[in-house]
């Protein structure tokens, strides 16, 4: 059964075991907010707008399709040099 998931980081040989069964990984920055509404959503009346990257190495990260980050491609992204 192919599964798919959202990580923060994951290895090259984590990234190629789900993907060789037909999965698929994608790797997403969370702040700590974000990290306790995914945890924790019934303290929150709403969720909070989840935050981008602000540091260059995580934008760098979190954009890079080797890495399968959830940025790869976005060309709107504050703060990259392009």
């Amino acid at each position: 059964i192919p599964i798919n998931i959202e990580v923060s980081r994951a290895s090259k040989s984590a990234i190629k075991a789900i993907e060789a069964c037909g999965g698929k990984i994608t790797s997403v920055y969370y702040n700590e907010l974000g990290l306790r509404a995914l945890t924790k959503p019934e303290k929150f009346e709403a969720l909070p707008r989840f935050a981008r990257p602000m540091k260059k190495k995580d934008i760098a990260f979190y954009s890079d399709k080797s890495n399968r980050g959830y940025l790869a491609g976005n060309t709107n992204v504050i703060g990259m040099d392009h």
